[in-house]
């Protein structure tokens, strides 16, 4: 059974086509994968995860504009899985990314039926995948490579919050967008 997870898709991405080529043991993911997630439903099954979805109130979410950060491993610190550029923009009234979610995500988990999530958000948007097997000079050189990439002043505007799961055809996206709606009201 997939997995399915709520999350703003993340658009207008030529800053991430000029990423420099990662290195050996890194894959990039498809522009259209990218997404910074609002709340992770895990294999609920797909009439539950509507049913979440549809459940987030219009107005629990508004559009908004996010900064992204550096680019830190993700996963097990000692293997990391993925490379992700951190979301560090705060709102006008001074609220963190991850006070603005908490919220609209939990009320998606309520929704869905799941357990109230405990640890502290940490909003990302995931940019590479490191091979599974990867050995400590590809870990390394992965690290290198997304030290060098300079993401700083990179705006991006979500104004559209979506339902994920695995995609069918893996070959060239991870993710299939199910269900989405368009955010009024863009502030930053």
């Amino acid at each position: 059974m997939p997995s399915w997870f709520v999350a703003f898709p993340v658009s207008g991405v030529s800053w991430f086509t000029r990423l420099a080529p990662p290195p050996v043991g890194t894959r990039v993911l498809a522009a259209a994968d990218l997404h910074l997630t609002v709340a992770f439903l895990g294999n609920v099954g797909e009439a539950r995860a509507r049913t979440a979805f549809r459940g987030l109130a219009p107005a629990a979410i508004q559009a908004f504009e996010i900064l992204l950060g550096p680019i830190v491993p993700m996963g097990n610190p000692r293997r990391p899985s993925a490379l992700s550029a951190l979301v560090e923009r705060t709102d006008r009234e001074g609220r963190s990314i991850a006070e603005l979610l908490t919220a609209p995500r939990d009320a998606i988990l309520e929704a869905a039926a799941l357990p109230t999530e405990t640890r502290a958000m940490k909003p990302h948007v995931t940019l590479a995948r490191l091979r599974r097997r990867a050995g400590v000079d590809e870990r390394q050189s992965a690290l290198t490579w997304a030290a060098a990439c300079d993401l700083a002043s990179t705006r991006i505007g979500l104004d559209r919050i979506g339902l994920y799961t695995a995609a069918r055809d893996r070959t060239e996206r991870a993710y299939d967008i199910v269900e989405s709606r368009d955010l009024a009201n863009l502030r930053s």
